[in-house]
């Protein structure tokens, strides 16, 4: 090395890669160790579960037909509530349609009784002269419902 100075910016650069180089290595050291701690345990837990399982075998095939039957009964209740929200959005869109009838029924319903009004006289006279006066403003059962 005597024989080729390095020069101060080589050196520092140099220094720089070794430093970063170290700390590489110092977290994939401390990434191994936190894995390995991560297996011991995952296999210690693992053993105790498989003697849990073993020792419960039969309690646990006594409870499995519970756990079916629980999925199933979530399955069809999903279902349910899925036809639910199916029917829900079809009386939205029935009622919605029905208003609208209503709405242009009430409409039509002025023009034909101007057209009545005109082709019958106000008075209606009957052979018990008692007489009939039609007039515009008589109760009309679906202007309740197209306000609403």
């Amino acid at each position: 090395m005597a024989e080729f100075p390095l020069e101060p910016q080589w050196l520092e650069m140099l220094n720089e890669a070794n430093e970063k180089a170290q700390n590489a290595i110092f977290q994939r050291d401390k990434i191994h160790l936190q894995h390995r701690k991560a297996t011991e345990i995952y296999s210690k837990y693992d053993k105790v579960a498989k003697r849990m399982e073993k020792e419960s075998e039969s309690a646990i095939k006594k409870c499995e037909d519970y756990f079916h039957v629980r999925d199933e009964f979530e399955r069809l209740l999903e279902e349910n509530g899925k036809h639910l929200r199916t029917i829900e959005v079809q009386l939205v869109d029935a009622k919605a349609s029905l208003t609208n009838s209503l709405q242009q029924l009430g409409r039509q319903r002025p023009r034909a009784e101007d057209e009545a009004s005109r082709t019958v006289s106000p008075q209606i006279r009957s052979s018990s002269s008692i007489s009939v006066v039609t007039r515009d403003n008589d109760f009309n059962p679906f202007d309740e419902w197209i306000e609403d």
